[in-house]
């Protein structure tokens, strides 16, 4: 497993490099106030979920597939060391965003408060780790092409039911609710589903992956 997980991060090294350059000019961009720090917690969840498809189309172009189900073990240790790469790269994401939303609070850079930074930052790396849980599967299934398609379709579905969930709850919560506490104990138990999920989406992949036959 480590050795794949090696290898997907030696694939998206230069991607890694490619999106260090945009989040620092995501940063100028947000410390200049022509656009909000919404775009450095946007970052998270973008490398979270691009990075483990960047490392399908790898592995489709150079047919790694079939090498790896030739190693002992190789099924297994293929998706655990994609979906360990990805949970690396997930955490690795935050908390660089994190740090550096930190440096420019303290700096005195940003308006916003440091806990509304933090928050942010971990739930939209959440929603992207959330994104990549289920596109994993799809594209064991069906293929990065055809998997990319049906991720845009079922999470069409997710956001307009997330919208209508919020229209309804849009005014039911009590006035003296302490809102930064509530939205911390929210963000944080979310973050903590979205992990236990990853291994359930991890188990359906590994099944889907040890009965293709390359």
């Amino acid at each position: 497993m480590i050795g794949f997980w090696k290898k997907d991060l030696f694939v998206l090294r230069k991607q890694m490099r490619t999106y260090a350059f945009i989040l620092a000019v995501y940063a100028l961009l947000s410390i200049s106030g022509v656009w909000g720090t919404n775009l450095i917690a946007a970052m998270v969840a973008l490398v979270t979920l691009m990075c483990p498809l960047t490392a399908f189309s790898f592995d489709q172009a150079t047919r790694w597939d079939g090498y790896a189900c030739s190693l002992p073990d190789g099924g297994r240790g293929a998706v655990a060391g994609r979906y360990l790469c990805t949970l690396t790269i997930w955490a690795a994401a935050v908390l660089l965003c994190c740090v550096l939303s930190a440096a420019l609070w303290a700096l005195g850079l940003l308006k916003e408060s440091l806990a509304a930074l933090l928050l942010g930052n971990l739930s939209s790396g959440t929603v992207g780790l959330l994104m990549a849980a289920v596109t994993l599967p799809l594209c064991y299934k069906f293929g990065i092409e055809r998997g990319r398609v049906i991720m845009t379709l079922v999470f069409v579905c997710i956001f307009v039911g997330i919208i209508g969930a919020a229209g309804l709850m849009e005014g039911s919560l009590p006035d003296n609710l302490n809102t930064t506490a509530a939205v911390t104990i929210g963000v944080v138990s979310f973050a903590a589903l979205v992990v236990v999920g990853l291994y359930g989406s991890y188990r359906v992949s590994r099944a889907i992956y040890l009965k293709k036959e390359w």
